[in-house]
């Protein structure tokens, strides 16, 4: 999916690009959109060349990327070229526009460390990454004694499923009641908008949680955005009488909650774990190895599945994608997912905007 178009501007006979550059720049495309899937167009750079063919200095002449990141992680693999005899090389790349993109490896997502207290978070579907319209997946780290500060979210319901680790999580069932729940690998809780909550981690390695918010909005504060409306940060005065937005008095006991076998040994728990009427289903599957599955959203819906663990590729009928553990997969339409190693299975955590999807395990 990713291809890159390179053409050499040089009079004097000059190397081509090597096979090597050529697949590290696309490398620097899939990273580049893993935030904005959109981005394409053509740079134009120019290669200083000094002591022993290294490139000394890179200019860029001419792009229309328009893509800070994509630019620094050219840069980053031109600077350790060599071209050997000459003093200056032309070339332009080409990165073509995509279709579209329906699965992000996390690791591919810049990891937002400005939430401080030893947490981070990237951001892996959003309408950014993949066109999502009605929910976003993040993944959250939270270190041993690290916490999320207190906040509240006025219009997105939020989903959390811890993938790895423990801790709790923390929230005002009403204005004189907390509830403190102990989470662990498996856990998945659901809280309504306007409830106030915060989390904390308590293992090493750290707690790692999957948070769905729909509709969309809190993830722009998690991938390094400002509060705004979507995400209130409750300071520790406690927010002030003049304040626009605030929680939601009782919304806190509507909170639902459940602990599940997550594990690749023992009994797995398959299918809907936490069920909201016109909200979302969030659930998990197992398949054995060397199987394929299909994915088909309800009607009107969208789904999205995690991959704990598995690798392989995903296909719709716009294309083909890499799929490895860390990967979220979009499925605005039915995708099927297939192995690449045969001993793999695969387990993932699901979402769906409306009923749950159709999750099909294929014969061999």
């Amino acid at each position: 999916m990713f291809l890159l178009i390179v053409t050499l501007f040089v009079t004097q006979p000059s190397p081509a690009p090597s096979k090597s550059i050529a697949a590290h720049l696309a490398d620097c495309h899939r990273i580049a959109m893993a935030r904005n899937y959109r981005i394409h167009g053509s740079v134009r750079a120019q290669l200083k060349i000094g002591d022993k063919g290294r490139v000394q200095r890179v200019f860029i002449k001419k792009e229309t990327v328009k893509s800070p990141l994509l630019l620094r992680c050219m840069k980053y693999h031109l600077l350790r070229q060599i071209y050997p005899g000459k003093r200056s090389v032309e070339f332009r790349f080409n990165f073509p526009r995509s279709r579209g993109q329906y699965a992000v490896w996390s690791q591919d997502v810049p990891i937002n460390r400005s939430l401080g207290n030893g947490s981070a978070a990237r951001v892996v579907l959003d309408s950014g990454s993949v066109g999502a319209k009605k929910f976003s997946m993040t993944v959250v780290r939270i270190a041993k004694k690290g916490r999320l500060v207190s906040r509240f979210h006025p219009k997105s319901h939020s989903f959390f499923f811890v993938l790895d680790g423990s801790g709790q999580l923390e929230w005002a069932q009403n204005t004189k009641k907390t509830k403190y729940l102990p989470v662990s690998t498996g856990s998945a809780v659901y809280l309504p908008p306007g409830t106030v909550y915060r989390a904390s981690g308590a293992s090493d390695p750290p707690m790692v949680l999957l948070v769905i918010h729909t509709p969309m909005g809190p993830e722009s504060y998690l991938s390094g955005g400002l509060t705004g409306k979507e995400t209130i940060l409750i300071p520790p005065t406690g927010l002030s009488m003049s304040a626009k937005f605030k929680p939601v008095p009782g919304a806190g006991m509507k909170a639902k909650y459940k602990q599940i076998n997550f594990t690749s040994s023992g009994v797995f728990h398959g299918g809907a774990v936490i069920s909201i009427p016109r909200v979302g289903v969030l659930g998990v599957m197992h398949a054995p190895n060397g199987r394929r599955v299909r994915v088909t959203p309800a009607r009107g819906g969208e789904a999205a599945l995690f991959v704990a663990q598995g690798a392989g590729s995903l296909r719709n009928a716009r294309g083909s994608w890499p799929v490895q553990p860390g990967s979220g997969l979009y499925f605005p339409v039915g995708g099927t997912y297939t192995p690449g190693i045969a001993t793999v299975p695969l387990y993932a955590v699901w979402f769906s905007s409306s009923r749950a999807p159709r999750i099909e395990v294929l014969k061999k």
